[in-house]
């Protein structure tokens, strides 16, 4: 049997891998929070103002679907 070629990586391509999926999962979560901080903000905009509550709810159901995306 032969053994296969390894392949050699460079040691800043994974330090610059690590640091991009940190940043992005710093302003995926910063966008989070904004959107949950906001939350009653668009509601009232956003959904019927005739129930607040069920306005809210919608709000954070939308949060929701984007979270579990």
């Amino acid at each position: 049997m032969s053994s296969a070629p390894v392949a050699e990586h460079k040691s800043g391509s994974l330090r610059q891998a690590l640091l991009g999926a940190g940043i992005g999962n710093t302003v995926e979560w910063y966008d989070f929070a904004i959107y949950g901080f906001l939350a009653t903000y668009i509601a009232r905009e956003f959904f019927p103002k005739s129930n607040g509550t069920a306005a809210l709810l919608s709000t954070f159901a939308v949060f929701a679907v984007a979270f579990f995306m």
